[in-house]
Parts: structure tokens; sequence; C-alpha cells
């Protein structure tokens, strides 16, 4: 009940209706979460013989959890320590047939969908509660987790390469994170500490340069923290991205699903962004501030993907378009 009333409401917040403040301070959602995920985790490692060998008990945990029940945890009004919860329970879910919830009367197939639907769309519908930098990219790289399990089965690889709007989704926020990248504010480079060679790049400006009262007052230098471009989680997103991609797209069990060409051509500016994007990252040089870190795997992994679906001639004039 308390998760319908914050997806009913404007914002999620309850406060201002007291007797929903009062039913959600007696239900705490994240500690229920919490012990779901502990049951979750025990029915991974809990083995029991039946007819057909020795199986664990998650079939039965997730026979158990509704489909709605799910997906109205991953709606932007819910807390977002919830959201990430869920995203780490789902983790749990896959199975050879199957991801999330086994629900009677819905095929695997259609509960995939809806999840993984409920699931990217917090990449670009963004959850109230990511007012930052960090906490954006936290959320953008815990459904990059859970993607990425999912596609630890070949089931569930299909179903996100088959999905109509995860790929666009993907190459939508890629291009956003590369827009990011280069637009963020300059690092702060300083001298490495001795023995260690050359300098280093600081990902967060220094306590005093984000305007905290205090240098040794820890709350303040968090928050500050928080409302910096964050570096390290943007490079880490971008290199979550362009793994998963490369996985859908270059593997040939997934491929004809993924049919990347297709699915570009369903997104405003698909094709473009995703070249561009890409390109971007093949190009960066790794001895430089801002693509310090995008190592040379995922730049070699962004070449690749470019190359199904850019001809030699294209590819020829993006090499000439950066200098190459």
């Amino acid at each position: 009940m308390v998760l319908e009333l914050r997806y009913k409401s404007t914002d999620g917040d309850l406060s201002g209706d007291p007797a929903a403040d009062s039913l959600q301070q007696q239900i705490d959602t994240t500690h229920i979460l919490s012990l779901l995920h502990l049951a979750a985790m025990a029915s991974v490692s809990a083995i029991v013989q039946t007819e057909e060998g020795a199986q664990t008990q998650q079939a039965n945990f997730w026979s158990m959890m509704p489909v709605d029940f799910v997906l109205i945890f991953l709606t932007p009004n819910q807390r977002l320590d919830d959201i990430l919860g869920m995203m780490d329970l789902l983790c749990t879910s896959v199975l050879s047939a199957s991801v999330g919830p086994l629900e009677m009367g819905k095929g695997p197939e259609t509960v995939a969908y809806m999840i993984i639907e409920k699931l990217t769309c917090n990449l670009l519908d963004l959850p109230r509660a990511a007012s930052t930098p960090r906490l954006i990219h936290t959320v953008g790289s815990g459904v990059l987790r859970t993607l990425t399990a999912f596609t630890q089965s070949q089931f569930g690889a299909l179903q996100v390469a088959n999905h109509d709007n995860a790929i666009p989704r993907l190459v939508t926020t890629l291009s956003g994170l590369v827009d990011e990248l280069y637009d963020a504010s300059d690092p702060v480079v300083t001298d490495s500490p001795a023995g260690s060679g050359g300098n280093r790049a600081a990902a967060h400006p220094p306590a005093g340069d984000l305007g905290a009262d205090k240098a040794d007052d820890a709350d303040d230098a968090d928050d500050a923290d928080d409302a910096d471009d964050d570096l390290v989680g943007l490079h880490r997103l971008i290199k979550q991205i362009v793994l998963l991609l490369h996985r859908l797209v270059a593997d040939p069990a997934t491929a004809d699903a993924a049919n990347i060409q297709s699915k570009l051509a369903m997104a405003y500016g698909g094709p473009q962004r995703y070249i561009l994007s890409l390109s971007r990252i093949h190009f960066a040089e790794e001895d430089l501030v801002y693509e310090a870190g995008i190592d040379e795997e995922t730049a070699e992994l962004a070449r690749e993907l470019c190359e199904f679906v850019v001809t030699p001639d294209e590819g020829e004039g993006v090499r000439e378009a950066f200098g190459v």
C-alpha cells in the first residue's frame, strides 16, 4: 500500500499527507527488501534433490513473487534505496528459462519483457531522488548490473537483445554520458605522491572549492562531493554500457535478436548517436584528463561496435573527422 501511495503521488513525498506519512513510518519498505534479498540469496545456495537431480530453491522463491510487486518498486517515485534494492534482488532471479518472477498465467517471455521495460526506463525517466550526477550514475550502474546479470543465461540474453527499447535506451544513455564527459568541469590535477611518478587527475575538487564551510566537515564534504561531476562513476557507466552492447551485438547467439540496425532506426537520431558516441570513445586518448578512465579494452570494443553499422568508406570519413 505504501508503494502504491508513493507511485500515485506527485514526487513520492508522502509527508504532506499525515495518514500516508504515518503508514510509511510503520512500514519500512527498505528493510522488507533487505530481508527478501537475504531469502533470495539463500534460495540460490539451498540445494534439494529432485527427480531431475539437485536443484536450487530459486524457482520456488520467485514463484511467490508477484510481477506487479517487482514493477512498482522500479517506478520513479519510490525511494532510491528501494529502487536499487529491487535491482539487486532481480540479479538473483536468473534461471535457465526465466528472469524475474514466475507467475501463473504469464509466460516467462512476457514477464521478462515487462521487467526489462520498467528497468531500462530508469536510464531516461530517472528516479525523483536521483538529484546529483553521482546518484544518477549509481542508478544507471544498477540498471546495467541487473541487465548484465540477465545475460548470464542464454534466455535472459535473448530477452534483453530482443527487447524493443533496451538497446535504443542504452545507446541514448551512452550518448548523453559521452556529452556529459566533455561538459564536465575541469578536474583538478595535482602532483602525485612521491615515487608514483607523473601527475594524477583528481575526480573531485578539494572540499574548499566545493563550497564546504570546513574541509574537515565530513557531512559537508560528502554533500559537496555528490554535487560534483563524478568522473569515476561516469567512466564506469560508459564501460558497462559498451561491454553490454558488445555482448548483445557481437555474440552470434544474440546478434540476430539484437538486430542493431533495426533497433537504432527506432530511436530518434539512433544511428548518428551510436556512431558518434562510440567513435569518441574509440578515439579517446588515455593520457588526457577526461578520457583517463576509458581503458584500451573499452575503446577497442567501441571500435568493433562501430564496424557493425559503418561501411569502410564511412569509417574512413569518421577517422578523418577525428584527425586520425
